[in-house]
């Protein structure tokens, strides 16, 4: 009885090898194809791939991984990108990225540098939810320099009909620098409903230039010391990139507002100070998780922008 046990463990363990290796073997196959027959303007870049995880993982590790977008002249690499599946859960793909990157091409005249201490994330295999976390992450662009505390970010379907996405971000401990000018840091949380599906958000084959872009339940709040600001509302782009919509600026404990505006870069004052008149003038008294504040609307009617009824200027194109 025991050798009959021990001889199905071994003629198990073998078929399992066996079994991974062949797998393993079109996983490889198949990224060399993606990588070698890429059709369309997306052409993507592995320079050294290597297979792994026996035995209850595939995992790919790509040294030199890149992409390039012909039809809209943009290109991104980075020195290393992992992907791994459970073989127990192969719907979701769990990725690590090693810095730095860099994204490039005809449209922008300087590239975009990134670094990072860590970066990971996840992807549905079925292309159509995928999820970010970096700490320490930096990003430079000629005179602007990023550095995030942390930053999460996701994209998922959203509703039944799969039409819409929920595009949420959280960024904390945000230090910005422009010109060689700071402003203060500040922590950042983003939410989204966007007309697209979820899957063509990832891939970049949603075409705003030809259709616009819908942006509902938009929710951007800033916390920076003194200043706690919600903007919410709708907001709809033009195939030509020019914003239009409704939206509601939310200001907690108001009085307080003179002291962030103080530590502005001079030129950003004259915008701040045109909330903080429309606010006074004209803003409406609320209380917002408990706490009273103040609120006005802002409008942008074909990317003029007016803060309750003071001109504030127009915004440039998204796109």
């Amino acid at each position: 009885m025991r050798r009959l046990l021990l001889a199905f463990v071994v003629i198990l363990a073998a078929t399992w090898a066996v079994g991974w290796h062949v797998l393993a073997g079109r996983v490889d196959d198949a990224v060399g194809l993606a990588v070698d027959a890429a059709s369309g303007p997306i052409a993507l870049a592995c320079g050294d791939r290597t297979i792994g995880g026996f035995p209850f993982h595939i995992r790919l590790e790509c040294h030199g991984a890149g992409a390039t977008d012909s039809a809209r002249g943009l290109s991104a690499s980075l020195r290393t990108m992992t992907a791994q599946a459970a073989i127990y859960r192969p719907t979701t793909l769990a990725l690590d990225f090693g810095g730095p990157a860099e994204i490039g091409g005809a449209a922008l005249p300087e590239p975009v540098t990134l670094a990072w201490d860590n970066a990971d994330g996840s992807v549905a295999t079925a292309g159509d939810r995928a999820a970010i976390d970096a700490s320490g992450l930096k990003l430079a662009w000629r005179e602007l320099s990023l550095a995030f505390g942390s930053l999460n970010a996701e994209v998922a379907p959203s509703g039944g009909s799969g039409q819409w996405s929920t595009v949420a971000a959280r960024a904390e401990a945000v230090a910005a620098e422009f010109a060689g000018t700071a402003l203060p840091a500040f922590d950042l949380d983003l939410g989204a409903e966007v007309a697209a599906p979820a899957a063509a958000l990832l891939t970049g084959s949603v075409e705003p230039r030809a259709d616009g872009l819908d942006i509902s339940a938009l929710r951007l709040a800033i916390a920076s010391g003194s200043l706690d600001a919600l903007l919410s509302g709708d907001l709809a782009v033009s195939p030509d990139g020019i914003p239009h919509g409704r939206l509601t600026l939310s200001i907690a404990d108001i009085d307080r507002l003179p002291e962030f505006v103080a530590l502005l870069p001079e030129g950003a004052r004259g915008m701040a100070n045109t909330v903080v008149a429309g606010l006074l003038a004209f803003g409406r008294s609320v209380e917002r998780d408990g706490r009273p504040a103040r609120e006005i609307d802002v409008v942008v009617d074909r990317g003029k922008l007016s803060i309750a009824m003071l001109s504030a200027g127009r915004l440039p194109p998204l796109w």
